[in-house]
């Protein structure tokens, strides 16, 4: 078996190794990619339950008797005047839903926020606070619905001269230029179990009333509609275990894949000083080579053996002759300028024994001949101890 079909076959073989290397990473790669966003959610069908919340939220205005409005401002008007403005009507509607909850509880408040704002960079969304007041429009409520339906509808009255009395008296006493809002804030928690899971909601909506501006909006927050998902513990504990156990095959099969490719590409990875600078010769050197497959019948040649590479480089040049290179095994390669009867020769890496042996004898075979064409007389010529093929 030569040299040439070991390389061939060991080639082959290296990139089989290195290809389904490769489909492991990719596999690995594409499960992965569709894996790691499933430990953040879990899938609708294994949600025990679901519970929807509708809310909504009113402002009215209301004004002081004047010759301008005779019932208050119009349904129409989207912007109030502030002298003009006596109270503002805040009415609030919230809806819990659950087809299966049981034991739920729930409490809320009103609550209204009077502050003084400072802005220091000139950006509005970034104003300090300067001062503030709190006042419960009304006080926490708690209350039990057993069948899993919750309905809350209350209004407030919100004093919108009172407050906007309050800044204007921190402004004139204190001498300082703040500006002033009103906020009312509606708050809800509700929490129960559905199907044996505790589940805790909290839901707050919001009117923000400007106190300092001649003409000003209600400024109106609220969540309209959301349903949200219970999920049972050992829901949760079996989703994330398959996901944690996928995570693990994941990465080892990609552990093996790089494996894989590591050994299939090792002589390209971790390469030895011979083939990094055989790779080199042939890289730079490429169109003046000549890559044989056996070595050349060099009977009745002589044999000259040249130092470096270089040496050959400079040869190739003068002479104008190709370069042959010729594999003798993994660890060795032989280069040869053949012109007329004379062989230079330079060997790039280590022989093995039995390949040390036979270069002995061609050698001693090329010196013999070249000794007799020169007529020093006939000389006996060692033969070699057996026949061996120069691979």
């Amino acid at each position: 078996m030569t040299t040439t079909y070991e390389k061939e076959r060991y080639e082959r073989r290296s990139r089989t190794v290195t290809t389904v290397g490769v489909l492991c990473m990719l596999v690995a790669a594409g499960f992965a990619i569709w894996l790691i966003p499933q430990r953040y959610k879990a899938t609708a069908d294994s949600a025990d339950s679901n519970y929807r919340i509708e809310q909504t939220l009113k402002g009215a205005v209301g004004y002081r008797d004047n010759s301008f409005y005779d019932n208050g401002p119009a349904q129409t008007d989207t912007a109030y005047l502030a002298s003009l403005t006596d109270s503002i009507a805040g009415t609030f509607r919230y809806t819990f839903q659950s087809a299966n909850a049981t034991n739920v509880s729930y409490t809320y408040d009103v609550k209204s926020t009077v502050r003084g704002t400072y802005t220091l960079t000139g950006k509005e969304d970034e104003a300090a606070n300067v001062w503030l007041k709190q006042i419960q429009l009304v006080s926490p409520k708690a209350k039990t619905a057993g069948a899993g339906n919750i309905l809350i509808s209350d209004s407030v009255t919100i004093p919108f001269e009172e407050y906007k009395k309050m800044i204007d008296d921190y402004r004139s006493t204190l001498q300082v230029p703040v500006n002033g809002e009103a906020i009312v804030t509606f708050t809800v928690r509700a929490r129960g179990e559905i199907d044996g899971v505790a589940f805790n909601d909290v839901r707050t909506s919001t009117i923000t009333i400007p106190l300092t501006q001649q003409i000003y909006q209600l400024a109106i927050k609220y969540d309209k509609d959301d349903v949200k998902q219970v999920l049972s513990t050992t829901v949760v504990s079996q989703h994330a275990t398959m996901v944690q156990y996928g995570l693990i095959a994941t990465g080892v099969l990609a552990a093996v894949g790089l494996c894989l490719v590591i050994v299939g590409q090792r002589r390209r990875i971790f390469k030895t000083p011979y083939r990094a600078e055989l790779d080199r010769i042939y890289r730079y050197h490429d169109g003046i080579i000549i890559r044989a497959k056996e070595l050349p019948d060099l009977s009745g040649k002589r044999l000259v053996p040249v130092k470096s590479f270089d040496d050959m480089l400079n040869l190739e040049e003068e002479l104008k002759v190709p370069i042959v290179s010729c594999e003798v095994n993994e660890e060795a390669t032989r280069f040869m300028i053949i012109r007329d009867d004379v062989v230079y020769q330079y060997l790039l890496g280590k022989l093995t024994a039995s390949d040390s042996v036979v270069l002995r004898e061609i050698q001693e075979a090329f010196s013999s001949s070249a000794h007799a064409r020169s007529g020093a007389g006939p000389q006996p010529v060692k033969k070699p101890a057996s026949h061996r093929k120069i691979q």
